[in-house]
């Protein structure tokens, strides 16, 4: 999730569901979480001028003195035994995704069906596999037709070698990995046959090393610096006169939760300043993470209620 956090930050990754096929891990692992979770509500602390007009009456109504803050809720995510997800709610599209998973014995995505903030089916997401249990094709479609199809190619021990993307417009990209003693090394993607995005790693998919986004005949190159517990703890990008200057700086607990992230212009000086604080309950997970920054959205609170089996 730091990873991604990360790359978030950085540039706009291509989503597809070869990350998922790359990452073997369960969600479990994907999301750091400790012990046999059974579910994660996770809600958001606003301060008082997020209440409506309705809401305040009922309180002066009872006489009472409205709180300062109120809890939303956000998202749900509900996990099997295994520690894949099965279950993801959420009140509007904006806080998350609203879908069910289905699984085969090998704990492998079947089917994917996504609603909208209605409870109608949005669309679905369906992966078929080879007698090997390898991944060949997915398809998301809904009611009235195809979205995109994708075709999977890999190697004779699993290994995902190329992923090509279709789109119902006719629009397409290429993926390919590459691997240096087994693991993976190279991850590169062409849009429309032109080149997109290019991403160097260090054995495996959470440890980004380089990455490569061309933006017409521009291209920004960025390194990452991987501390010994594995976390991106700096990234570097380069000018377009070739030098290199530090992006992002990044400070963790030790939970390997961040505690504080420094963002830099080009000549230096500090563009934003965050800083984490969390609770955590027995297991080691945060049930409470306060988050402070410049940005308007920087600034919250979020709660997290969960439950094991």
């Amino acid at each position: 999730m730091r990873l991604i956090g990360l790359l978030m930050v950085i540039c706009v990754c291509v989503a597809t569901h070869a990350q998922s096929f790359l990452d073997r891990r369960s969600d479990w692992q994907k999301k750091e979480l400790k012990g046999s979770v059974r579910t994660i509500k996770t809600y958001e602390v606003r301060k008082l001028d997020f209440l409506t007009a309705e809401e305040l009456k009922v309180f002066q109504q009872r006489g009472q003195k409205p709180p300062y803050y109120k809890k939303v809720w956000t998202n749900t995510l509900d996990f099997n035994r295994m520690g894949y997800i099965m279950k993801s709610r959420c009140p509007e599209s904006w806080t998350g995704d609203n879908y069910d998973m289905t699984y085969n014995a090998a704990n492998q995505p079947l089917c994917m069906i996504r609603y909208k903030d209605d409870g109608s089916i949005n669309n679905s997401y369906k992966f078929t596999y080879d007698k090997h249990g390898f991944i060949l094709y997915a398809e998301r479609r809904n009611d009235e037709s195809v979205i995109f199809k994708e075709f999977y190619t890999c190697d004779n021990k699993g290994n995902l070698l190329r992923m090509i993307h279709k789109n119902e417009d006719g629009g397409s990209s290429e993926n390919i990995f590459e691997y240096q003693n087994c693991k993976l090394s190279k991850w590169t993607i062409t849009d429309n046959e032109q080149p997109y995005q290019t991403m160097i790693f260090d054995g495996s998919i959470d440890r980004l090393k380089e990455l490569y986004v061309w933006n017409g005949k521009h291209c920004d190159h960025i390194r990452i610096s991987i501390n010994s517990a594995g976390l991106p703890e700096m990234a570097e990008k380069e000018t377009e006169y070739g030098g290199w200057y530090i992006y992002v700086q990044r400070s963790f607990d030790s939970q390997n939760n961040i505690i504080k992230e420094i963002f830099y212009n080009v000549d230096g000086s500090v563009s934003n300043e965050k800083t984490f604080s969390y609770k955590y309950d027995s297991y080691g997970n945060w049930i409470r993470k306060e988050s402070k920054g410049k940005g308007t959205f920087d600034n919250r609170i979020e709660e997290r209620e969960i439950i094991y089996y």
